[in-house]
């Protein structure tokens, strides 16, 4: 684990800092990309900062509701600039709901806008596995293993280890789908990022039984990677073999 780093006075938030990386290359593929959805580049960038700034709102909203009688004691705490102070489940939701809002405000076509932004999706999240292994977050059940990593002061599955894995696999896995400028479309609209949903939903059904985090439950987690996985691969099936035509109605201007 590598919690922070020094440079010279500097004391730098090492998951923190992974993230903002996961999030400017992230932003520069959807420059790369956008083109081939086609989606200007720039309604993708708004859309990803207010699907962003909704999320992280969102999250200090619904932790607050939560704990509404401290934050009536110390108002000011509402503003504290602390990630354990959030609801991500609760900011989730708020952060799909302002991309949503925004993306029907400014006529952004639904399953074209989603391919393009897949890319975005697979390299935030491989980010977001990274951040955990230096953190130490999001860590496994006890095991004896030759894997094994020692952590919190036991050996144990290295979760981290096995999201990033399969966050690089699901990747590599959607990305020979993305058409090269000038070639035409092999796949209807849509298929990339449905595809992306499906396997980011079996990845999280593989890794989070080994999580020492909420054992004996299903935890919404769980329910959401089931419902993720179901959705997306009934919809998959719609628009390979129902006869649906590709969703290319263009950008409104």
């Amino acid at each position: 684990m590598l919690p922070v780093i020094h440079v010279g006075p500097l004391v730098l938030q090492t998951p923190g800092l992974i993230l903002i990386l996961g999030l400017w290359l992230g932003l520069s593929l959807i420059e790369k990309y956008a083109d081939q959805a086609p989606v200007r580049s720039d309604r993708l960038y708004n859309l990803v900062l207010v699907g962003l700034l909704s999320w992280l709102v969102g999250a200090r909203l619904f932790y607050t509701v939560q704990h509404s009688a401290a934050f009536l004691q110390s108002p000011a705490s509402i503003f504290a600039l602390s990630p354990v102070m959030m609801d991500w489940g609760g900011g989730l939701l708020a952060g799909v709901l302002g991309a949503w809002i925004y993306a029907q405000r400014t006529g952004l076509a639904g399953w074209q806008t989603l391919d393009a932004l897949t890319p975005f999706l697979g390299v935030f999240m491989l980010a977001l596995g990274l951040s955990h292994l230096a953190s130490g977050e999001a860590y496994g059940l006890p095991a004896d293993l030759p894997w094994s990593i020692d952590l919190w002061g036991t050996r144990r599955h290295p979760t981290q280890v096995y999201e990033t894995i399969l966050a690089a696999v699901v990747v590599a896995v959607v990305w020979p789908g993305r058409r090269r400028r000038g070639e035409k479309q092999a796949w209807p609209a849509g298929i990339i990022f449905l595809t992306y949903v499906a396997l980011s939903a079996l990845s999280q059904l593989a890794v989070d039984p080994f999580r020492a985090e909420g054992q004996g439950a299903l935890r919404w987690v769980q329910w959401g990677a089931w419902i993720g996985l179901a959705i997306s691969l009934y919809l998959i099936g719609e628009k390979r073999f129902g006869g649906n035509s590709p969703d290319t109605k263009p950008e409104m201007q």
